[in-house]
């Protein structure tokens, strides 16, 4: 069974409000990464379009694990955050 942070992560688990999808400078990024991949590829020999499509394959699935690993562990910090500011909340109370 998945944990809750992984399946929101893997869109499993909808936020009640989610956002409103990517950020205009993220979509300028990619549009560029995949123009400059086409344009790579066009210059290729076979032998060398193979070897480039399993690097290109290796760095998303290292991302894929890399941001969830990120994403995790930023919801853990700030759910660390905000029990210890609850936690300590309770000597201000009247």
């Amino acid at each position: 069974m998945k944990n809750a942070l992984t399946q929101f992560w893997q869109g499993d688990l909808v936020p009640p409000h989610p956002s409103g999808g990517s950020s205009p400078e993220l979509a300028d990024l990619e549009n560029l990464m995949r123009r400059n991949l086409e344009k790579l590829e066009d210059t290729l020999t076979p032998q060398q379009g193979e070897l480039l499509k399993r690097y290109t394959d290796l760095i998303e699935e290292y991302g894929i694990v890399y941001g969830e690993q990120i994403f995790c562990t930023g919801f853990c910090m700030g759910a660390r955050i905000t029990t210890e500011a609850l936690v300590g909340a309770e000597d201000f109370l009247p």
